[in-house]
């Protein structure tokens, strides 16, 4: 949920939530986050603009209900 980022100026922390589907025992959800500095992008002569992100799924998320996390390839497939 917090990513510390810097590219050329000083370094800067984001957080983000991100976006998800509804969780529950008998579901999988994909998870997005997505992290850029005050005005929501950043930005490198190489690069240009960019923002940096992360993916994973969430399964079965709820108490008691063998929690997992992972497959970040497949979450980004599908974003």
């Amino acid at each position: 949920m917090y990513y510390h980022l810097k590219d050329g100026g000083s370094w800067t922390w984001d957080t983000d939530g991100g976006r998800k589907s509804q969780s529950g025992c008998s579901l999988i959800d994909t998870h997005i986050r997505l992290y850029a500095d005050g005005d929501d992008r950043m930005y490198n002569s190489t690069d240009g603009y960019y923002v940096v992100g992360t993916t994973h799924k969430d399964l079965y998320e709820k108490p008691l209900c063998n929690t997992r996390y992972g497959y970040s390839e497949s979450a980004s497939d599908e974003f």
